[in-house]
Formats: C-alpha cells, sequence, structure tokens
C-alpha cells in the first residue's frame, strides 16, 4: 500500500515509451546472482543443522551469526553502489572511482569486524553467546574472514550487475554449487 501511494502520480507522468527490451533476462539473471549469494551466506547453516550433532550445530551457529557481521557491516556500502554506478553508466561516464570507494569502505568495515574477531575470539563468544559456546571460539577468525571475502564478492557482483553483466550470476551459482558440494562430502565435525 504505501509503495503504490509513493507511486500515485506514475500514470500521469506522460506517454514516453521506455525501452525495456531484455529486462526479463536481465532480472532473471540479477535474481540468480541473489538467490547465489543468499544461498553462499545462509547455506552452510542449514547443512550444519542437517549433518552436525545438536551441540556441534548450535556451536556452528554461534559462530555463524558473529561471522556474519563480517558481511552485514558493509551491506549499505554495496546497496549503495548500485543505483550510483548504474546512473554512470546511463550517463556514460566512468563509475571505477566509485566502485574503488566502495571497495576500501568495505575492507574497511569488514576487516574492522575480521581484526575484533582475530584478536579477541574468546572474549567476544563468551560475552555474546557465554562459556556453552566457547568451543567456537578458534573458527570465528576464519569465518568471519570468509565472510568478509563473501562481501567483497557481492560487492563485486553487485557492480557487475550495475553495469548490466549479468554472466556474473553464473560464477556465483558456481560457487554456491561448490560450496554445497564440499560442506555434503566434508562434513564430520565442526
Amino acid at each position: 500500500g504505501l509503495g503504490l501511494f509513493f507511486l500515485r502520480d506514475l500514470g500521469r507522468a506522460g506517454n514516453d515509451k521506455a525501452e525495456i527490451s531484455g529486462l526479463g533476462a536481465y532480472t532473471a539473471l540479477a535474481a540468480l546472482a541473489l538467490l547465489s549469494i543468499t544461498i553462499l551466506v545462509n547455506g552452510d547453516m542449514v547443512l550444519a543443522k542437517h549433518y552436525l550433532g545438536q551441540e556441534e550445530a548450535g556451536t556452528y551457529s554461534a559462530v555463524a551469526v558473529l561471522g556474519r557481521i563480517a558481511f552485514y557491516a558493509p551491506w549499505g556500502v554495496t546497496w549503495a553502489l548500485f543505483p550510483k554506478a548504474a546512473e554512470a553508466r546511463e550517463r556514460g561516464a566512468s563509475s571505477s572511482r566509485l566502485f574503488l570507494r566502495a571497495l576500501v569502505l568495505t575492507l574497511a568495515l569488514a576487516g574492522a569486524v575480521v581484526l575484533l574477531f582475530g584478536l579477541f575470539p574468546t572474549a567476544v563468544v563468551q560475552f555474546l553467546f557465554g562459556e556453552k559456546y566457547l568451543q567456537g571460539a578458534p573458527y570465528l577468525f576464519r569465518y568471519s574472514l570468509g565472510m568478509a571475502a563473501l562481501a567483497i564478492s557481492f560487492l563485486v557482483v553487485t557492480y557487475a550487475l550495475s553495469l548490466g553483466r549479468t554472466r556474473v550470476a553464473y560464477v556465483a551459482l558456481v560457487a554456491a554449487g561448490l560450496q554445497v558440494g564440499l560442506i555434503v562430502l566434508f562434513h564430520a565435525h565442526l
């Protein structure tokens, strides 16, 4: 309802024709890319719950919840990049400087989280989850490092999509399939 309220004047905008050829293919590939990133961020939790025992799955969950902070901390930078880069593309201007600034911000935000978890993993786990989950503390740095790498990958995928480069969706899909396949093969313990 709120969306319709803000679009109420759309019908009076005029009869200018807009070129939308290729919109369906672009939308499908962009959705595939976002689905693949979602699998990369969340698929491990589903598989950990399936393959690990209850206690190990709980510990993995605690590590994953904390480690994902490295992915979500720079999320706003990534989402702000998309419309700005797409607008620059429409104007025929370069957006590479914009991308580099977004990359530096992403590295700084995700890197700060990784550094915190690398220096104080036990303190962070104990403070936020308690003694019960301390066995996950040694994994926190590596997990958050992986999530920081995924944050950078998400930035690159989003930037590519903003430039109309949709083939990046296939790379994201392969990465998601690889993650699921490797977890299915190697899931003996935490």
